[in-house]
């Protein structure tokens, strides 16, 4: 027995917005996570923290905010780079508790590798998409990204 789908679910744009966007996550972390982990050996958590450290968010707890990801699952990713020679911790001299992370040269080339193993998976399978519409798409979901990322726990 088939529904109808619901007028709810088909016309309000914050609902369709958060299905679009739950979709979009789960495409793109089954595209990274398997070339990630088969060539590299890196789960794609391991890749967001790395690329975090890149982008020069180097506090294990903003790496937490930065990728919605639990802080113990961050500090286990963050063990495995460590251990793996791709990230150092280095002591804040102001702050003898808090630890600041940094890419060895190692983890460099590998985020690097990363990228491009996730750029052309990306291209490799949907070859068909408008480079021009991947970019106004791109730039439209950083904007609601920093105002959804600007409301703090008490605005919720």
């Amino acid at each position: 027995m088939s529904m109808e789908p619901s007028p709810r679910l088909a016309n309000s744009p914050t609902l369709r917005l958060i299905r679009d966007a739950v979709r979009l996550a789960r495409l793109v972390d089954r595209l990274i996570d398997h070339p990630i982990r088969r060539d590299m050996g890196l789960s794609s958590n391991d890749m967001y923290v790395l690329r975090s450290v890149l982008l020069g968010i180097d506090r294990p707890s903003a790496i937490a905010g930065r990728v919605n990801m639990a802080p113990p699952s961050v500090s286990r990713s963050i063990d495995r780079l460590v251990g793996r020679g791709l990230l150092e911790r280095a002591n804040v001299p102001s702050d003898g508790r808090a630890v600041v992370l940094r890419l060895t040269p190692t983890g460099s080339r590998t985020i690097e590798r990363c990228l491009d193993l996730t750029e052309a998976g990306f291209h490799e399978a949907y070859p068909g998409l408008d480079p021009a519409l991947v970019a106004a798409t791109g730039a439209r979901m950083s904007a609601l990204l920093e105002a959804m990322e600007g409301v703090t726990m008490d605005e919720r």
